[in-house]
């Protein structure tokens, strides 16, 4: 599902823009969902937290006492890859809005025709892969795939290890979970360990070091494989 959100403290424009952006992004035949905030701070807090899925952000420049600029800046050290769109009323701020690499900019009223043009580059920047909803202490638990680094299993037990060192737990098949991660990224290197090759550092022989100074086995009958792959990841171009 694409995660769009918008921030503006105009009330009004949001009402008249919100419905704008579902025509467009209806047209596209994705599932969407929009959530709106009316200031940087509501903003910031919801971006801070890693289980928020968002795929792209339309900003206000002028956001009453925040600076939509300075809040820009703020949110580059927190989702550094994540797709800004500024929008302004007065093409005067263009200039100095670059500065927090935008990923376009839209000037107020904003046409059909605009917002596509920004709708179809934004999208066709390359989107981090949907997190993963585990079943964990009886409750749902979104986890982003950029935070797993590597999954065992034992007997029907996935435990799930992160780069922040805390560890989920829940039932599952190791071979099911594969189907689910981005191919390439994810590595069956052992019949009980799921790596995941963005955190891997080092390969010799029977193991693979990860970034976290964790040891994973490789099996012998895999070693080869599993050293090409790593070596195609580490080589890819980013």
């Amino acid at each position: 599902m694409l995660c769009v959100a918008c921030c503006d403290d105009d009330s009004l424009w949001l009402e008249q823009f919100v419905p704008q952006l579902s025509r467009c992004l209806q047209s596209r035949g994705e599932p969407f969902r929009i959530r709106t905030f009316s200031d940087g701070a509501s903003l910031l807090a919801a971006i801070s937290d890693a289980d928020e899925p968002l795929d792209l952000l339309f900003l206000d420049i002028m956001l009453g006492r925040d600076d939509g600029l300075a809040l820009g800046a703020q949110l580059r050290r927190v989702r550094p890859a994540l797709p800004v769109v500024l929008v302004s009323m007065s093409p005067e701020f263009a200039l100095s809005g670059y500065a927090v690499h935008p990923a376009h900019y839209l000037l107020k009223p904003i046409s059909d025709e605009a917002l596509d043009e920004a709708l179809d580059y934004c999208l066709s920047i390359p989107r981090a892969p949907e997190p993963l909803v585990i079943r964990w202490q009886q409750a749902e638990k979104v986890l982003p795939v950029s935070e797993i680094l590597y999954v065992e299993v034992l007997d029907t037990l996935l435990k799930f290890h992160t780069r922040s060192g805390r560890e989920y737990s829940t039932s599952g098949h190791l071979s099911q979970l594969e189907r689910k991660l981005p191919a390439g990224q994810f590595l069956r290197c052992h019949k009980s360990y799921l790596v995941n090759l963005a955190c891997a550092e080092g390969i010799r022989r029977y193991s693979l070091l990860l970034s976290n100074g964790r040891t994973i086995p490789v099996s012998k009958q895999n070693y080869s494989a599993v050293k090409q792959a790593y070596l195609r990841y580490g080589s890819r171009p980013r």
